[in-house]
């Protein structure tokens, strides 16, 4: 009787100790707001381009990358790959496409045509309520070395991605997910470091990814918020041809 009685104290101990964990552990909304502001909400709304110039390592060589970024929802990136050529994707508001030499011209649908207008969202950075309208607050982890409060976010696609925020900055330290590519489900963790202000507006100039037993290294070199010519977000011709040609969607 006496272990008995034992065992069930210790039980209610165990219990009442994670319950006080859970109680400490801030909601998501709240987590989310704080890394808004400490981003710079402000600034970030009154912005309307965004060029960067970047460079992603990894252990075939060295990778460049522009892209550029128009309000509300428009994006064109090229990446230029010794030894692979050019390779372009965009989103122009309502058409994902990519372009590289193994492929050719392509249009997004389905998951990689989402993820692709999520990437295209200017405020998408500002904007996580919408994006996510599933959030919650799963635990106190360990991001970079530091100490981070992980959410679940779901998508209202039902993507789900695990994210965690610095506790100290309450800037976004890492990010888990899984995304959809011509090759399959990728299984990705990317970690946010260095943030640096670019006119007001913190941004993570490296980016460590880890992705199917590698990891690639981007490390941004520049940012501008100058006027982007409206020309630059334009389909490429093989991809206007393709556009074109695409069946009608049936009326509803």
């Amino acid at each position: 009787m006496k272990h008995r009685t034992l065992a069930l104290a210790a039980l209610a101990l165990a219990c009442s100790v994670r319950g006080a964990d859970a109680q400490a552990l801030p909601p998501a909304q709240q987590i989310v707001d704080r890394y808004v502001e400490a981003i710079g909400k402000g600034a970030a709304s009154r912005q309307n381009f965004r060029h960067v110039v970047a460079e992603m390592s990894m252990p075939t060589g060295t990778m460049t990358m522009d892209m550029k970024f128009a309000r509300p929802n428009k994006m064109v990136m090229s990446m230029e790959m010794p030894g692979l050529g050019s390779m372009r994707s965009g989103f122009d508001g309502a058409s994902g496409w990519s372009v590289n030499p193994m492929t050719g011209a392509q249009l997004m649908d389905g998951k990689e045509l989402q993820q692709l207008a999520r990437q295209a969202d200017f405020d998408s950075n500002i904007n996580l309520s919408a994006q996510f309208p599933s959030m919650t607050t799963v635990e106190r982890s360990t991001a970079n070395g530091q100490p981070c409060y992980k959410v679940r976010m779901v998508s209202a696609a039902q993507d789900t991605v695990f994210t965690c925020f610095d506790v100290a900055t309450g800037l976004m330290s890492q990010m888990q997910t899984r995304q959809e590519t011509q090759m399959g489900r990728m299984e990705t963790t990317v970690n946010m470091l260095d943030y640096k202000d670019f006119g007001g507006v913190k941004m993570p100039t490296r980016t460590v990814t880890q992705m199917m037993g590698q990891e690639l290294t981007t490390t941004i070199k520049s940012v501008s918020t100058d006027p982007i010519d409206p020309a630059a977000f334009d389909p490429p011709a093989e991809v206007k041809a393709l556009i074109t040609s695409r069946p009608a969607a049936p009326a509803p």
